[in-house]
């Protein structure tokens, strides 16, 4: 047993990068080094290792993943208020554009090595946006709740154009009210379409993106999982519209259907408290 005599009170740290490869809360307390876990370039300090969080008890722990347009700080405001009412969350940096992979299953591997098992174990809340929610899905065989956040339920392709106005249209769809849309991520989001519609590898791997969704059947995890799946959907949203939800719903009773209004598609950066009290209450409920 390592010596914890010289243990000090918790204290609180919230890490995050600038481009972040995750995002990460959890409480702070001081241990030998033999009892902390180093996972993708940060340090990170479990509080009380090896004893499980409960239902009942002060603290749970939320997996947060983005969709593929999206980054950790889409989940940093949900992240926040969960934080402050002592959760411990976790958001990292999924590499659809990087990673090789031909199934959203293969790309869940890679995702599953980058993430500390307590954001996995049986006390464990996933939630995940959009293609994340995908991943949710794939990640989801021991947590206690899934949260599918304005998840993709129903596939298709269409063609879209390189220009500047199909990517305010883009917006356009993807957002209820796009004064939610700060300067910066406007900004980045304009510098994200670029480095796609002129990079002809990244073009290309978005070939490779849709053959992976078009593989991914996750019949079998709504079968398996459907009494702990709660899906989460704005009202207005243009691409996972609530009639889908409803449809997935006659086909797996067991999944429960919430609604968020005057809200699109992306719920984290739309209605981020809302969101938050929403889990809690899921979370309260079990």
């Amino acid at each position: 047993m390592p010596d914890r005599s010289n243990q000090t009170n918790s204290t609180v740290k919230l890490f995050a990068l600038k481009r972040p490869r995750a995002i990460c809360f959890l409480p702070i307390v001081n241990h030998h080094d033999d009892t902390c876990e180093r996972t993708i370039n940060l340090q990170i300090f479990m509080q009380n290792p090896g004893q499980k969080n409960t239902i009942k008890g002060n603290r749970m722990n939320f997996l947060f993943l983005h969709g593929l347009a999206g980054s950790p700080n889409d989940w940093s405001a949900t992240g926040k208020y969960l934080e402050l009412r002592g959760h411990a969350w976790y958001a990292p940096r999924i590499p659809y554009f990087e990673a090789e992979y031909s199934s959203i299953g293969n790309l869940t591997a890679n995702v599953r090595t980058t993430i500390p098992g307590l954001f996995l174990d049986e006390q464990s809340i996933i939630a995940g946006n959009s293609l994340g929610g995908s991943v949710a899905l794939h990640l989801g065989e021991k947590s206690n709740l899934i949260a599918l956040v304005a998840c993709h339920v129903s596939f298709s392709t269409r063609w879209i154009g390189r220009g500047v106005e199909t990517l305010n249209r883009e917006i356009e769809r993807v957002f209820y009210d796009t004064s939610n849309l700060t300067k910066e991520m406007r900004k980045q989001y304009e510098e994200q379409w670029a480095a796609l519609t002129q990079n002809r590898r990244s073009f290309s791997k978005l070939k490779e993106i849709k053959s992976a969704i078009t593989n991914n059947n996750l019949d079998a995890l709504y079968e398996q999982m459907q009494s702990k799946i709660h899906a989460i959907c704005g009202t207005e949203d243009k691409l996972s519209p609530l009639e889908n939800y409803i449809a997935l719903k006659s086909r797996f009773p067991g999944i429960t259907i919430n609604k968020i209004p005057e809200c699109g598609h992306a719920i984290p950066i739309e209605k981020p408290i809302e969101l938050a009290k929403l889990l809690i209450k899921k979370v309260r409920e079990l």
